[in-house]
């Protein structure tokens, strides 16, 4: 969905706002709007000759122009409109930008003009973006996360919304989440990638509120019929022993309307672009290529398959770079057999973290 940009204005002691359109060159007036404004908030109307033609290619009908004061922010405006034929929409265009000096900032939702900024609005004048502060000081060790309270600088009136991070914080992330509209207290999950302390200060804006379109998937079909599917019936089994029928009933019935949420198979995972893994390694580190290892008849057509299995899930490619480690195949309790990767020489060249993860395996 496009976000539409308007800035709040004050014009003859009315709250108004008008439409910041970058797609035409003349900002323009509605001939309705005009006539209700006093004779200290525009100067006579100057007649004009001609049609105008929207962005959209439309023509409509000029009336005449006119300077037309208003304020906006802490400014004082006086600004030259053509009055036109056009719907309720008061429309700042090019023309008002270059001759205010005027920028856009689309990642803070704020009109800047000259040396102040205004904080952008939808149609009905609410904000399109309110600042989500830490309540207290926060410290993250390296590589790490951490839940943390936080408030809105303004009270939310729009319904659920978003929550996303401001790239205020150098290394630090914000987990993106949808905000109750009835809740105005925030919890965050911020997460140091580096491998440095980091320190954020109480009141420090680490991430951003605004609107949420939300859309639900479709149901699946065995949803629309309120039916569990066969590879959840071994997990409402297990979560409802001792239970009640009717605590059952209900577990189920939660767990079916919501199936969407659990996998259905082991290919069947998600996955993020936030943060691409890296291996940091020793200083000298040479790239070690090392041999596969032999393996029985039965062996290798299962490490085939599974290799297949991988590449046809999008999960791993085929690659030509200058190391390698050998598979290992371990069985499973049940007789399967598990594809891992030797990584134990690689380790032995990977610089050690103080705060590791898991190992590579």
């Amino acid at each position: 969905m496009t976000t539409a940009y308007y800035v709040p204005v004050t014009i003859d002691q009315g709250k108004n706002v008008m439409l910041l359109d970058s797609g035409c060159t003349q900002s323009a007036f509605p001939v309705k709007e005009f006539q209700k404004l006093s004779a200290q908030s525009c100067t006579k109307l100057q007649p004009v000759l001609g049609q105008g033609i929207l962005a959209d290619g439309t023509e409509i009908q000029l009336q005449g122009l006119s300077y037309i004061q208003f304020q906006l922010g802490t400014q004082k405006i006086s600004h030259q409109f053509v009055i036109a034929d056009i719907d309720n929409a008061i429309l700042l265009r090019l023309d008002f930008f270059e001759h205010h000096q005027c920028l856009l900032d689309f990642q803070n939702a704020q009109l800047k003009i000259r040396d102040s900024a205004v904080r952008c609005c939808d149609s009905q004048g609410n904000l399109l973006k309110v600042n989500v502060q830490v309540r207290q000081d926060t410290v993250l060790p390296p590589r790490t996360e951490k839940f943390s309270m936080a408030r809105l600088s303004t009270k939310w009136v729009q319904g659920t919304a978003c929550i996303e991070s401001a790239d205020r914080v150098p290394g630090v992330l914000v987990a993106t989440t949808v905000q109750d509209p009835d809740e105005q207290q925030v919890h965050l999950r911020l997460m140091n990638y580096t491998d440095r302390e980091i320190r954020i200060p109480a009141g420090k804006i680490v991430a951003t509120c605004m609107a949420a379109n939300l859309t639900r998937p479709a149901p699946t079909e065995s949803a629309s019929r309120g039916q569990l599917p066969e590879h959840l019936k071994t997990l409402v089994e297990e979560s409802c022993q001792g239970f009640s029928l009717e605590e059952k009933q209900k577990v189920q019935a939660l767990i079916t309307e919501h199936q969407s949420a659990f996998s259905s198979s082991q290919y069947d995972l998600g996955k993020t672009n936030v943060i691409k893994h890296g291996i940091p390694l020793v200083p000298g580190a040479k790239p070690l290529k090392q041999r596969p290892y032999r393996h029985g008849t039965a062996q290798e057509a299962e490490i085939e398959k599974q290799i297949k299995e991988l590449q046809g899930q999008g999960l791993i490619r085929e690659g030509h770079g200058a190391w390698s480690s050998p598979v290992v195949l371990v069985q499973k309790k049940d007789g399967s057999w598990r594809f891992c990767v030797d990584y134990r020489k690689l380790n032995e060249v990977t610089h050690k973290d103080a705060y590791p993860a898991t190992p590579n395996r």
